[in-house]
């Protein structure tokens, strides 16, 4: 879509307190001093002047003795300006933190979409769910809800208590026609929760798209064993995934990030863990632009030529970089070069990753610099218009070289007049 995000309403500025004022008496409540005058004689006005005058003096003593701090203070009171500023209307302390943009939110603990909380939300955090989730409750009393904690300011997780049961080991599984998380999670040994948000389903169904099943200590997988990696997604939707595999650059990263967020566009970054090293504050803008994270390696080697260990410690090296900025890579990872096979493939789902190939290679890296022109056509042309629906999209960035920052605008323009959408895998994914 071409239109800028919308101006979300401004928060109101705080009201005024009104000073409410004591009513006046009338005169003829208060005496005045000509008619008490006029009825007292000389030696009894003097008397009692003299008497008001040494009281005054006795109270004056007394209180530099014993209370002229106290009468200081009283004073400063006095003098405090009556006009304060209000709280907001709607403050309420038990509910401290307010959403600085819109976001989406899942109810908790199913997982499943709730709606977009508008910006100015009130809420509380009450536990998290890995380094990923956060569980929060609105001050209108509805809740308790998922939200991503990239989404929300950063919130010191070790405060609150972790929802997430410790996965023992993982398994990678194909859904049986009809299947829904709970009957995957009862057969692999895990729980519906976990299972839903580990792989980003929004639906309890789960149609015939792979899996990895995190299996909690001390439960039992009765599911078979699966070896395969997806290279297209749902074909019965009108999406593509563009999936982009991060691994250099920095001023050319932020001008694909502009271009996305200008046209309201969210997508799947494979990032190598030696770039993110390199860049935490460009990762921690694609957290916070809400694009979906997936794992590249940390130091991009072949993978065919490590050991099971060797490929755990890229895999996990990446993935704990990630994690200290405050996203995930799970559940997805591209192999460099895309070189693979099935022990590579295994190995990968041991440590609870899902290979993901593509079947449209925009060939940006291959042979002499490709123009945007070239690039636009292979990303959109590569592939009949019928048959792109459910397509995944390799493509690179971002040496100075690469040409998607320059093709990106032409090339969400043109799959719009295809009648497709450019959204996430996990969404190209979904049944």
């Amino acid at each position: 879509m071409d239109e800028r995000q919308p101006d979300w309403e401004q928060e109101q500025s705080p009201s005024t307190e009104p000073i409410r004022r004591r009513p006046r008496r009338s005169r003829r409540q208060i005496p005045v001093l000509p008619q008490i005058l006029a009825g007292t004689s000389t030696t009894t006005l003097l008397i009692g002047l003299g008497i008001v005058m040494a009281s005054i003096i006795l109270l004056v003593i007394v209180g530099a003795l014993f209370g002229g701090s106290d009468a200081r203070t009283a004073a400063e009171a006095t003098a405090t300006p009556l006009a304060l500023t209000a709280p907001p209307a709607d403050f309420d302390p038990a509910f401290p933190l307010q959403l600085e943009r819109p976001i989406v939110a899942w109810f908790a603990p199913a997982g499943d979409v709730f709606d977009a909380l508008p910006t100015g939300t009130r809420y509380r955090a009450i536990a998290h769910y890995g380094a990923e989730w956060v569980q929060i409750e609105l001050a209108d009393e509805q809740g308790p809800f998922w939200v991503r904690s990239g989404d929300i300011p950063p919130l010191p997780l070790d405060s609150l208590p972790d929802l997430m049961p410790p996965a023992s080991s993982y398994q990678m599984y194909l859904p049986e026609a009809g299947e829904t998380v709970y009957a995957v999670a009862e057969r692999g040994g895990s729980e519906p929760a976990l299972l839903k948000l580990y792989n980003n389903l929004n639906s309890v169904q789960v149609g015939n798209r792979p899996l990895i099943v995190p299996q909690v200590a001390g439960r039992g997988s009765t599911l078979p064993a699966t070896v395969i990696a997806p290279n297209a997604g749902n074909p019965s939707r009108p999406y593509v995934a563009l999936t982009i595999d991060l691994e250099a650059g920095d001023e050319r990263v932020t001008q694909l990030l502009d271009t996305f967020r200008e046209q309201q566009v969210r997508v799947t970054f494979f990032v190598l863990g030696r770039w993110v090293e390199q860049h935490p504050q460009l990762l921690r803008q694609i957290i916070a632009d809400g694009h979906e994270l997936a794992n590249h390696s940390y130091s991009h080697p072949d993978f065919r030529s490590l050991s099971d260990a060797q490929i755990a410690a890229e895999l996990n090296r990446t993935e704990a970089l990630v994690q200290e900025l405050g996203g995930t890579t799970r559940p997805y990872f591209r192999p460099p070069y895309g070189a693979s096979n099935q022990r590579v493939i295994e190995a990968v789902a041991a440590q609870g990753y899902l290979s993901v190939m593509w079947n449209v290679d925009s060939q940006d890296t291959v042979g002499s610099p490709k123009t945007p022109e070239f690039l636009l056509n292979s990303m959109t042309a590569t592939l009949p218009p019928e048959a792109l629906p459910g397509a995944i999209i390799l493509t690179h960035c971002c040496n100075t070289h690469h040409p998607l920052p320059d093709a990106l605008f032409a090339t969400l323009h043109r799959f719009r007049e295809l009648g497709l959408e450019v959204r996430t895998l996990s969404e190209v994914l979904e049944p």
